[in-house]
């Protein structure tokens, strides 16, 4: 069985960089970024949960999480 990697991969961990960045800048500072800190998390949780979406899919989702904080 050949295993194709993945020509997005990069961009999508550059993705679950920067959400938990947010997270830990929000852990840094408390309170003041609790709720991007509640959005980037809930990314992290969807981007686990679906690691076969496409790139487009997942910045899709990440802007939408971060539009609700």
């Amino acid at each position: 069985m050949k295993r194709v990697a993945d020509p997005e991969y990069y961009d999508k961990k550059e993705l679950q960089y920067e959400a938990e960045h947010l997270v830990y800048e929000a852990e840094e500072r408390g309170a003041t970024n609790a709720e991007r800190a509640a959005g980037a998390q809930a990314f992290l949780d969807f981007f686990q949960a679906n690691p076969d979406l496409t790139l487009d899919e997942l910045t899709q989702e990440f802007h939408k999480k971060m539009q609700l904080t």
